[in-house]
């Protein structure tokens, strides 16, 4: 009777020793607000903790911020309060490392704003335009206002660079005012235009979102439509003018304002003398 008390107590004894094996052979996470997680903690950094459930040791890896621990109780007894651990990793650590992580995502912002510079390969922009022509020499003066409306189509293969290909189509009517050899005066010449700025070389750059700088140059023709003097039709006294071109502009959200100069060696004129000139002007246009 004695032996088999004896045995009983001792069964039970080693059972009682090995639930509380158990119960310790575990790690704690002590979160801010007190309460526990059962655990076996895998990794430890100033950023967060991994861990598995204590339940499911073979089951996923979870993860928990630092900042919302409070202490971990590791299954040997020992004991880490988050807090002391963040001090003691940031007084040891240089200044690059510590601030590692605000600089890779400071970095990650800006190459995600610049990954692409275009929003789509082929922008096209309807514009309208004023400016005026200027043309001298000893023997020919023309010279006048002009008025007129260009579609520019711009196509970027990489969007992540700024530069592509262009043409522009547009109408441009001219009031020009023409003096041959400082005697012979012919004034309200009205001259209609159609302008092709075939494979001009296009770059843009955009600073942001919101605005940004464009350039482009290239050949200009200038073919005749219609010509008259006060009434008289003079298209057989005009030809296509030939030239170099240049834009520079500005962008504002959707909205361009650009500045062209035209340098017209070959000009509008048959005439014996140097008809070329040169055109300023300035196109207010919406890209899509």
């Amino acid at each position: 009777m004695r032996r088999e008390l004896f045995l009983h107590s001792t069964i039970a004894s080693l059972l009682l020793l090995g639930i509380c094996l158990m119960s310790e052979a575990q790690d704690i996470i002590v979160k801010q607000d007190a309460t526990e997680i059962q655990t076996k903690v895998e990794e430890v950094s100033a950023e967060s903790i991994k861990y598995r459930r204590y339940s499911n040791l073979q089951g996923p890896l979870y993860t928990i911020n630092s900042s919302d621990v409070f202490m971990i109780k590791y299954e040997n007894g020992e004991r880490l309060l988050m807090s002391d651990y963040l001090t003691e990793v940031s007084s040891s650590r240089p200044d690059d490392v510590v601030s590692h992580d605000i600089k890779t995502i400071e970095a990650t912002i800006q190459k995600n704003m610049k990954k692409e510079i275009h929003q789509r390969h082929l922008e096209i922009t309807p514009s309208l335009g004023v400016g005026y022509n200027v043309g001298a020499t000893d023997d020919f003066t023309n010279d006048g206002p002009w008025f007129g409306a260009e579609a520019l189509f711009e196509f970027f293969p990489n969007l992540r660079k700024p530069f592509g290909v262009s043409v522009g189509l547009g109408y441009q009517k001219a009031n020009m005012t023409m003096i041959v050899e400082k005697k012979y005066m012919l004034e309200d010449i009205s001259v209609g235009q159609l302008v092709i700025n075939p494979m001009a070389v296009a770059s843009h750059y955009y600073s942001s979102k919101l605005w940004g700088v464009m350039a482009r140059g290239g050949l200009v023709f200038a073919i005749p439509m219609s010509a008259s003097c006060k009434g008289a039709d003079m298209a057989d006294f005009v030809k296509t003018a030939v030239g170099l071109g240049g834009e520079f502009g500005v962008s504002l959200r959707r909205i361009s304002l650009t500045l062209h100069y035209y340098n017209y060696m070959a000009g509008m004129f048959d005439v014996d003398y140097s008809s070329a000139y040169v055109q300023i002007g300035l196109r207010l246009g919406i890209m899509f």
